[in-house]
């Protein structure tokens, strides 16, 4: 029979085994880009679709796209690579 948590001796467990908690977000924070909506690679000028993006503390955001009409994988890229308007490209 198994014991029930309230009985489990955590400190004699393995790290491997303990639960982790999960970390804070902090959920007023602002990305410059929101998944689903259409951006351009400042270095190209390509159309791409951001499909995911990465918070990190102290640092630039990092962000998922897929470029429309490519088969490639999708690229991770930063916030200063991409715009929301087709004239800033170079």
């Amino acid at each position: 029979m198994l014991a029930t948590p309230s009985k489990i001796d955590r400190t004699a467990l393995p790290r491997s085994l303990i639960g982790r908690r999960r970390r804070f977000i902090n959920p007023a924070y602002v990305f410059d880009f929101e998944i689903g909506q259409t951006v351009f690679l400042v270095c190209t000028g390509d159309e791409a679709i951001v499909s995911g993006r990465m918070q990190v503390i102290g640092c630039e955001d990092e962000y998922c796209v897929q470029i429309i009409g490519a088969t490639c994988a999708p690229l991770r890229v930063f916030a200063q690579e991409l715009s929301a308007d087709p004239s800033c490209t170079l």
